[in-house]
C-alpha cells in the first residue's frame, strides 16, 4: 500500500504543479528549455542539503525536514551551518547536532564553516538567539567543536557523490553555498550544474522593505541574509540563473507571521517529536514576549523548507520569474533588485497563502 500511496501522491503533486505553473508561474520564453529540464518527472525522495545559520526559525524548518525525511518524502543528506549569521560559532553547530540527536537522526552529517562575512548580524540578535536555543537545548551535551570537514567541502562532496540531482535549501548567509560552488568549479573543471536540481534560498526583499538594521552599510532595503554577504549571494545568483534558483524573499514570508492563535494550534497538535520540539521552542519567554508585543516575527525558514521539499504544496507560495541581481557597494549593498534585461531569471516568491502555509507546516510536523 505504501508504494501505491506514493504513486498516487506523485500524480496529485504533478497535477498541482502543472496547475500552479499555468495559473501563476508563467515561464519566460527565453528560459523555457531550462525550466522544462529540471521539472521532468516525480522524485518523491528528493536529496536535500540544508544550509542554515541556526536561528530559531531555522531549527523549526529542520524539524519539518526531519519529519518529512522519516516519512520517506525527502532524503536529508547533510546539514551545514554558517558561523556568520544568527548563530555564534560553536553554538550553531552544537544546536544542529542537538536537534538531529533529539529527532533520532544523528547519522546525518553536520558541518560548519564561514566564520566571517562582509557585514555582521547584530550582537543583540545573536545573543537573543543564543539564549533561546541554549535554554531550549539545556539538557543537550553535544559538542561545540567545529567539524573536521568544512561546510563548503561537505556540500561539494555531497553533490558530487550523489547519483541524483540535489536540492540545496539555504536559510542563512550564502557564504557556504558560494564557497562550495567555487570548490566544485576549481582547477578548470566545469561546474556540474546538472547535479544541482535547484537551490531554494530564504533571502532577499524584492518589492517590499528589508529587515537589515539601518546603518553605514544598510538603508533598510536589504534582507539580512543577503546583506550579510553580498558577493556570495551574487555568486550563487550568477551560477544558478536561469532556472535553478528559487528565491523565497520577504515578499513571501511576510505572509507567514508568528501569531498567538497559530502557536495555540501547535501547542494543541503535537503527535510527533518534531511537533513537540517546535511547541517547546515557541513557548520560550523571549518568543512569547515578542509575539505579545507585536515584534516582527515570521516563519521565514519554514516557508522556504516547504518550498524546497513539498511539490504537492506549490500553492503555499505564489511565484513569478524575475531577473534578479544583488547590489554590491554602498549603503544599498546586499539589496536584491529586479533587472530589466539579461537571462538571470530566478523563480521568486512574491506572496504566500497564510492559511495554506499554517496547515502544511503543522501537518508536516505531525507526519500527516
Amino acid at each position: 500500500m505504501a508504494s501505491r500511496r506514493m504513486g498516487l501522491g506523485c500524480s496529485v503533486a504533478l497535477v498541482a504543479l502543472a496547475t500552479s505553473c499555468a495559473n501563476s508561474d508563467q515561464v519566460p520564453n527565453e528560459i523555457a528549455a531550462e525550466v522544462s529540464e529540471i521539472r521532468v518527472g516525480c522524485e518523491p525522495r528528493t536529496p536535500i542539503i540544508f544550509d542554515s545559520d541556526m536561528d530559531f526559525d531555522d531549527t523549526a524548518a529542520l524539524a519539518y525536514l526531519a519529519r518529512r525525511h522519516k516519512a520517506g518524502q525527502i532524503e536529508l543528506r547533510a546539514v551545514t551551518v554558517t558561523n556568520n549569521g544568527a548563530g555564534f560559532p560553536g553554538q550553531a553547530i552544537r544546536h544542529a547536532r542537538c536537534l538531529l540527536a533529539e529527532f533520532g537522526l544523528s547519522h546525518i552529517p553536520v558541518a560548519d564553516g564561514s566564520p566571517t562575512a562582509v557585514n555582521s548580524f547584530s550582537p543583540v540578535l545573536r545573543f537573543a538567539i543564543s539564549q533561546i536555543l541554549g535554554d531550549t537545548f539545556a539538557s543537550c551535551t553535544a559538542s561545540t567543536a567545529s567539524s573536521s570537514v568544512s561546510a563548503a567541502q561537505t556540500i561539494a562532496n555531497t553533490i558530487s557523490s550523489s547519483s541524483r540531482p540535489v536540492t540545496i535549501l539555504a536559510t542563512g548567509p550564502l557564504t557556504n553555498v558560494a564557497s562550495a560552488f567555487a570548490i566544485m568549479s576549481s582547477s578548470g573543471r566545469p561546474f556540474p550544474l546538472a547535479k544541482v536540481r535547484r537551490t531554494v534560498v530564504m533571502g532577499g526583499a524584492v518589492r517590499v522593505a528589508g529587515n537589515a538594521d539601518v546603518g553605514p552599510t544598510s538603508d533598510g532595503t536589504q534582507e539580512i541574509n543577503i546583506w550579510a554577504d553580498p558577493p556570495a549571494a551574487q555568486a550563487v545568483v550568477s551560477r544558478l540563473t536561469p532556472a535553478r534558483l528559487t528565491l523565497i524573499p520577504l515578499d513571501a514570508t511576510n505572509h507567514a507571521p508568528v501569531t498567538a492563535a497559530y502557536l495555540a494550534r501547535i501547542n494543541g497538535d503535537q503527535s510527533t517529536i518534531e511537533a513537540q520540539y517546535v511547541s517547546r521552542l515557541m513557548n520560550h519567554p523571549f518568543i512569547q514576549f515578542g509575539v505579545a508585543t507585536g515584534a516582527p516575527l515570521y516563519w521565514w525558514d519554514p516557508v522556504a523548507a516547504i518550498a524546497a521539499s513539498s511539490i504537492s504544496s506549490e500553492g503555499v507560495v505564489n511565484y513569478e520569474w524575475l531577473r534578479i541581481g544583488v547590489t554590491q557597494t554602498g549603503v544599498q549593498q546586499g539589496r536584491t533588485v529586479e533587472l530589466s534585461s539579461g537571462r538571470s531569471f530566478a523563480r521568486v516568491g512574491t506572496s504566500a497563502n497564510t492559511a495554506l502555509f499554517e496547515n502544511e507546516f503543522l501537518d508536516g510536523l505531525n507526519g500527516r
